[in-house]
């Protein structure tokens, strides 16, 4: 004998709400892992994120845009490379290397002009070095909402 069973509203409802919980979960442990392998990335491989707030380096990289910077010696700087330079008192800048000449300063410095891909003329002095963040990749659009992430309620979610 075989019984059967009407599904209710109510259950139905709970299989919904069960599923859209599952999915949250699951979202919410990919994001997890993602987090535990840039850590680890950040650590062993010396990486960090750059976000991009201008569009001097359009369109390459667009404004809004997010990359992955791995600190790299200024020995090994090319021309093409597009790499991020520490600067005393201001924001870092992230523009395409134009020249490398050796510095006046050391043996392992380097001397570098730069230019963004929008900008038409150089950045206005060269900068001495002796090591830079190398761009390995970027995303376009995920700097805002990398950037929320560090806000109050997004370390709290």
């Amino acid at each position: 004998m075989t019984i059967q069973t009407r599904a209710t509203p109510r259950g139905r409802s709970r299989r919904v709400l069960a599923a859209v919980g599952d999915g949250l979960l699951t979202v919410a442990a990919v994001l997890g892992s993602v987090c535990i392998v840039l850590v680890i990335a950040a650590a062993v491989f010396d990486v960090r994120i750059v976000l991009f707030s201008t569009g001097s380096m359009s369109p390459t990289i667009p404004a809004g845009s997010a990359a992955l910077v791995r600190t790299i010696p200024a020995e090994d700087i090319g021309v093409g490379d597009v790499v991020t330079v520490e600067r005393e008192g201001r924001l870092p800048i992230t523009h395409r290397v134009v020249s490398v000449d050796p510095s006046e300063t050391s043996s392992a410095a380097r001397s570098i002009v730069m230019r963004g891909d929008a900008n038409d003329v150089d950045d206005p002095a060269p900068y001495d070095v002796s090591e830079v963040g190398l761009t390995v990749f970027s995303v376009p659009g995920v700097a805002p909402m990398l950037a929320s992430a560090g806000s109050p309620w997004g370390l709290g979610s």
